[in-house]
């Protein structure tokens, strides 16, 4: 109700032919700041609201998810056969990935010296 008679006395107030009927409270003013600061609030909020949609798909969730999920699998330290034969590869298996890799390592090596 508060609201509705301020704003009926604000309406009166306006039209040029009616101002002797203008009256003005002293708490219209403290009323007018508040609902300018209230204003300016939702506008701050909005642009908040509005930054944070729109940069949605720019925050990387893989760190903070690889960091929660890294206290569930814990590290394994192989020898050069135990990594070679981790999924149980056979003895022909395991020397072809060792020459596979051996070969691209010397090929890196020749075209990157630095």
């Amino acid at each position: 109700m508060l609201i509705k008679d301020t704003i009926q006395r604000w309406t009166a107030c306006v039209d040029a032919r009616a101002l002797e009927t203008c009256r003005l409270d002293s708490m219209d003013g403290w009323f007018l700041l508040g609902l300018f600061l209230l204003v300016l609030l939702a506008i701050y909020a909005c642009r908040k609201v509005l930054t944070l949609i729109l940069t949605w798909r720019a925050l990387a969730w893989l760190p903070s998810l690889s960091r929660r999920l890294s206290n569930w699998v814990k590290a394994r330290d192989y020898t050069e056969e135990e990594f070679f034969r981790a999924d149980g590869a056979a003895g022909p298996w395991v020397e072809r990935r060792k020459q596979a890799l051996y070969q691209l390592a010397a090929l890196l090596q020749t075209q990157h010296q630095q």
